[in-house]
């Protein structure tokens, strides 16, 4: 079964929780005929998306453990509006399916250090060089067997490497502090007197 990620950052402001992510337009679009229509509204753009529940999964149980689990209440006047039927099924007591987590920055950002790997091993250069190129998504390390039958020529081939398991947590964390990082970061850059405004991560799970 697919999900689908996405996650959200909120400051607050004079005691109040606001979703400091931009807004961009989304024009409509008629798929029958492969043409956008002069309409848009504009939408809050999320930190980070991900459509992957096999390389994303693990990630998003280590958040929503670093956090905790909260209600579409207790969300940002500008959530509440994105997810406004969500927030009404919510209020009417139906069932959702989708339980919001936060997060709170100072946890996330010291939790994980990005210099730091769970992999490492002699990875052939042919196989690095695609792997840093995007092409492929996991790598394999060189087993101590196999690398004990070649030769010193065949093994000049493979190169010591660290990298994050794509279908670990660390990854997915990372990507998710990074990205959050930079809404964070903009936000303060234009907001010089709430630099330090309290900060946390919302995530979604659909």
């Amino acid at each position: 079964m697919g999900s689908t990620y996405l996650f959200f950052v909120e400051a607050k402001i004079n005691g109040e929780w606001h979703c400091i992510n931009a807004k961009y337009p989304e024009w409509k679009e008629d798929w029958k005929n492969y043409e956008v229509k002069n309409e848009f509204e504009y939408k809050l753009k999320e930190s980070y998306w991900n459509g992957s529940r096999s390389y994303f999964g693990h990630a998003y149980e280590k958040l929503r453990d670093l956090g905790r689990q909260t209600d579409f209440s207790s969300l940002s006047p500008e959530l509440k509006e994105r997810f406004k039927s969500l927030v009404e099924d919510e209020e009417s007591g139906e069932q959702t399916w989708v339980y919001p987590i936060e997060i709170e920055w100072n946890t996330l950002s010291t939790f994980i250090n990005d210099d730091e790997y769970d992999s490492h091993g002699l990875i052939h250069k042919d196989t690095l060089f695609k792997y840093e190129k995007g092409d492929i998504d996991e790598l394999w390390a060189l087993e101590d067997e196999e690398a004990s039958k070649l030769s010193e020529k065949q093994l000049e081939a493979y190169v010591y490497y660290e990298w994050d398991d794509c279908f670990g947590f660390s990854r997915g964390v990372k990507t998710v502090k990074n990205r959050a990082w930079e809404t964070i970061r903009e936000f303060r850059d234009t907001n010089i007197l709430a630099k330090d405004a309290e900060i946390r991560i919302i995530g979604m799970e659909f």
